[in-house]
């Protein structure tokens, strides 16, 4: 694997990431430069210039973004910059074009966490083994996002956490588009919300700044969605490729499920400490 900003002899720089074509990586490369290619140029995102597989590798060359990822406090320094990045690429994604909406299409099915649990396939982690018995009740919650999902006619990153985002001085480059697909476009707001609690955000406050339009229920039912995908991802078994996967999962999905669990006064769970920001995404698999 590979990922780094090169400097040519004429000055230009891009940011060029590379992964041996038969991994898992490859496979969400091939999926980024299909969409990647077909964004609209008002998407705030680093243009991708080119890509190819040669000698068994796929490498992917961006324009390099002038910025840093977010550190401590982003969520409240950066929220206005923020909140107009996510209002120019839903707009932008609100006219996507066919070629866009077709590279788009969900790759596999959405995790239904919770009614994996209820019928016994999944379980979740020790942490959270107490919310079992929460099951049914969760599936229902989050078989409403999922039928939303299903239905969607627009389309979002749905997977904007801070390491996919690149702040500027006066602007956001939002990065790694390999998880666009039709849903909600709050989604974003509600895992980003996720992430700034994480950093001492309150998660409705962040959220609500961005006025999405999403109602109660649909955030709840997404919350519940997104807490069985997460806590059901953590009790998986350990990935040697990526050792901190799992502990990720686990801190991501009880934020979650605490926010849940305040928002309807249901048995709360202790929050896990996690130090960095990096995983597999909610809709791709664990």
């Amino acid at each position: 694997m590979f990922a780094g900003t090169l400097l040519h002899a004429d000055g230009t720089r891009l940011f060029v990431k590379a992964a041996p074509a038969t991994t898992a990586a490859a496979r969400g490369y091939r999926r980024e430069a299909l969409i990647a290619s077909r964004l609209p140029l008002t998407v705030p995102s680093a243009r991708l210039r080119w890509h190819t597989e040669a000698d068994g590798w796929i490498i992917l060359a961006f324009d390099a973004a002038d910025g840093d990822l977010p550190d401590s406090g982003w969520s409240t320094s950066y929220r206005d910059t923020l909140v107009s990045a996510w209002r120019a690429t839903t707009a932008a994604l609100t006219a996507a074009s066919p070629a866009l909406r077709s590279a788009a299409r969900r790759p596999q099915p959405l995790p239904a966490g919770w009614a994996d649990v209820a019928a016994g396939r999944r379980s979740l982690p020790a942490e959270a083994g107490h919310l079992t018995e929460l099951a049914p009740q969760m599936s229902a919650l989050e078989a409403g996002f999922l039928t939303g999902c299903d239905r969607a006619d627009r389309l979002a990153h749905f997977d904007l956490r801070p390491d996919n985002i690149i702040l500027g001085d006066d602007r956001v480059w939002i990065v790694d588009w390999a998880t666009l697909q039709p849903a909600p476009t709050w989604i974003d707001v509600l895992i980003l919300a996720v992430a700034a609690s994480s950093d001492g955000a309150d998660p409705d406050a962040f959220f609500d700044a961005f006025g999405t339009g999403a109602d109660t229920t649909e955030v709840d039912q997404a919350l519940a969605w997104m807490a069985g995908a997460w806590l059901t991802y953590a009790a998986g078994p350990p990935r040697p490729d990526a050792p901190q996967l799992r502990a990720f999962q686990l801190h991501h999905g009880t934020l979650t499920w605490r926010w849940l669990a305040a928002r309807r006064n249901l048995p709360t769970t202790t929050t896990t400490r996690f130090a960095s920001d990096h995983s597999a995404d909610l809709g791709q698999g664990a």
